[in-house]
């Protein structure tokens, strides 16, 4: 009898050494992300509604962010920093010019899985500046911020991480953000069409380094 039991202690304590490492080996409390992504603005909005809404392409990004983990699942985007250019669309009397852009995201992600693929929802509030070059840029405006081009809004979205290395994963991602404010619409745009809310899409490829 005492040799079953041992037998069966022996039996239970493989299994929890065993299945530790799983969880452990793709566990950090921290880490850095190089950011590579899409901002569906004008050439996706505009272009679908038929409307001048951004009445800018559609931009690339780039950036850097920091997280830290609230748990084995839970993650903090603490800052998501990205800088992203495009050009004006439909401008009178003059070439369309480059437009840059500034945004700044906060929030959490949610993995369903613990090991080297974890697919994942994520909630985030964001910051969006626009940043034209030109003078007087037919682009939309917010009155609560003193008719400037930049607003805060709400992100959802998903995607998934893989890990490529023990500290090392590719996280993708899609998700849309919506902008509150008083909009000012670009000269010629239709009014009513976004003068509360303002749609943006976004995709993107991410580097996850863990420590």
């Amino acid at each position: 009898m005492s040799f079953r039991r041992l037998v069966l202690a022996c039996v239970f304590l493989s299994a929890l050494v065993g299945a530790a490492p799983a969880q452990a080996q793709y566990f950090r409390n921290n880490g850095i992300a190089v950011l590579t992504g899409w901002k569906g603005l004008g050439s996706t909005w505009d272009g679908a509604t038929g409307q001048k809404i951004w009445n800018m392409s559609d931009q690339g990004t780039i950036g850097m962010g920091y997280f830290t983990a609230l748990g084995y699942n839970l993650f903090f985007d603490i800052l998501q920093a990205e800088i992203g250019m495009g050009a004006e669309r439909l401008v009178t009397g003059r070439a369309p010019g480059p437009i840059f852009s500034f945004s700044a995201t906060s929030g959490v992600r949610y993995n369903f899985l613990e090991e080297g693929i974890r697919p994942f929802v994520s909630g985030h509030l964001q910051y969006l500046q626009i940043i034209p070059v030109t003078p007087d840029p037919e682009i939309p405006t917010n009155a609560l911020t003193g008719n400037a081009p930049f607003w805060v809004g709400a992100r959802v979205g998903g995607g998934c991480e893989f890990f490529i290395m023990d500290e090392v994963s590719l996280l993708a991602h899609a998700g849309m953000t919506v902008f509150t404010g008083l909009n000012q619409p670009p000269p010629g745009a239709t009014p009513g069409i976004t003068n509360f809310l303002l749609p943006q899409a976004n995709a993107g490829l991410t580097a996850h380094i863990y420590f």
